[in-house]
């Protein structure tokens, strides 16, 4: 139970950080930067790309797991297991990402003109990128951990489980971001 509450309270941390840098975690392995949206925006896509995982995975324990298993284990530790991204949500808040993101999207806009960034800025956005994947790779280690230890999951079969539902979770919290984004 206090896995969930602490890795709730994450989510909504991660997304108030977020919304002040507008990062948007619009995907359960997704993160853009850019978009200006309301704040609740940013806290509903956290919880979305939580719910896809968990009730993704939840579905397919139910269906594979050698051993039933509590469900609040793994809705809670799916959760908790969302924490990294807090340091992506913050580290969107460099100075100079901005300056760096405007830049870029002119430049995706006129290929032909070669933005004109300065120095700091790029090495700020390539920090931020960076440990925005760093952020990504540890949330996904904690996610298969979690879905391996609450669900009493091991072996090729328990990957495999976990592999085919994290892309089933993405294109599901796509899906209902979208849908998110149609109601605004």
């Amino acid at each position: 139970m206090w896995a969930l509450v602490l890795g709730l309270g994450f989510i909504g941390v991660s997304g108030v950080i977020g919304s002040l840098s507008d990062t948007h975690f619009d995907g359960v392995l997704d993160l853009h930067t850019g978009f200006v949206a309301p704040w609740w925006i940013f806290l509903a896509e956290g919880v979305i790309d939580w719910l896809a995982l968990a009730l993704v995975l939840w579905l397919a324990a139910l269906m594979l797991a050698p051993r039933p298993f509590r469900a609040i284990d793994l809705f809670g530790t799916q959760a908790l297991a969302r924490w990294p991204m807090l340091f992506a949500a913050i580290a969107f808040l460099l100075p100079g990402i901005d300056r760096c993101n405007s830049a870029l999207m002119k430049w995706a806009q006129n290929p032909t003109q070669l933005p004109s960034i300065p120095v700091p800025d790029v090495i700020a956005y390539t920090v931020a990128i960076l440990i925005a994947l760093l952020s990504l790779v540890w949330f996904v280690a904690l996610a298969w951990k979690s879905f391996r230890i609450s669900c009493d999951f091991s072996g090729g079969k328990a990957i495999a489980t976990f592999v085919v539902g994290l892309m089933i979770a993405e294109v599901l919290s796509k899906i209902a971001i979208w849908f998110l984004f149609k109601l605004i």
